[in-house]
């Protein structure tokens, strides 16, 4: 196929190349035929001056077309991506979505951040199922769908089949490191498996929270959880889609700090992991496993 033209190379996206194609590694000689495709030089021309094939040069100009900096990763293995990458592209898409201009461009920017392809991106989306408001907003597909961009975790229970991740508006700075609690054993009042001070702490967080407090619930069994909070505006109850969901935008938001240290990752990945185990073995004690307030 011949070209048609110059390829057409975002100006954001030429220094990047030109980085790329003076490092090592297999993306220095992807670059290169990106930049002299953007010289206009014919396929054939590009192939014999890198000494690749020209079926290679037409792949890597046409993915580059298709997918931007992010098309020029390595295709992702078929099946799901591992909850790990869904949480890393669900943060990045938190920072990077209120100053994209559509969806599209989100996607783009996310796959370069994270050298990534798009199409990673986008069925990361789908498995935490998130979706970009034309706002720029981060939406959870919840039940009501709830915009999680510019949130920070305010606490964290689990307990049998039904988990629970209590959201705040983000007021200064990145959200804070995750707190191991040890997990609470004791039955109180309110909520099945709750202990009375547990139930207390999260009445004095809606009480205190002046508004803006979201609960959101995994397990699709919101049942007694309803009662905390009932008769104040101070919080809303939003359903999860799925616990994979749940989980992932769980932890992006604990690690969507601008510059989120290794720290609150690693901390938010082990959290992350041990609830996933307790939904998936519901058998054990229940209680608070994170309280960032």
């Amino acid at each position: 196929m011949p070209a048609r033209g110059p390829l057409t190379i975002a100006e954001p996206d030429r220094p990047v190349l030109r980085g790329w194609a003076q490092a090592p590694g297999r993306r220095a000689q992807r670059a290169a035929i990106v930049l002299l495709a953007g010289q206009g030089l014919a396929n054939g021309e590009i192939a014999r001056r890198l000494g690749v094939s020209r079926p290679a040069v037409i792949t890597w100009r046409a993915r580059y077309a298709d997918g931007g900096l992010g098309g020029l990763a390595d295709r992702p293995r078929s099946g799901r991506p591992p909850q790990a990458r869904v949480a890393a592209i669900v943060a990045c898409t938190l920072r990077v979505a209120p100053r994209s201009r559509s969806a599209t461009s989100c996607a783009r920017w996310v796959a370069a951040e994270l050298g990534v392809s798009v199409v990673t991106v986008g069925r990361a989306w789908r498995l935490a199922r998130v979706t970009i408001a034309a706002s720029g907003a981060v939406v959870l597909e919840a039940d009501p769908p709830l915009p999680v961009t510019g949130c920070e975790l305010a606490g964290l229970c689990v307990h049998g089949r039904s988990a629970i991740a209590l959201l705040r508006p983000l007021t200064a700075g990145s959200p804070s490191a995750p707190v191991r609690v040890r997990p609470g054993g004791v039955t109180g009042t309110g909520v099945p498996g709750c202990s009375s001070a547990e139930v207390a702490a999260m009445r004095r967080l809606v009480t205190a929270s002046g508004g803006g407090l979201h609960g959101v619930v995994a397990g699709n069994a919101l049942g007694g959880w309803a009662r905390l909070g009932a008769g104040t505006s101070g919080l809303a109850w939003h359903v999860a889609p799925s616990d994979e969901a749940w989980l992932a935008v769980v932890e992006a938001v604990m690690c969507a700090g601008a510059l989120p240290s290794e720290r609150v990752t690693r901390a938010a990945r082990q959290i992350t992991r041990e609830i996933g185990e307790r939904l998936a073995t519901p058998s054990g004690p229940g209680g608070w496993l994170a309280w960032t307030s």
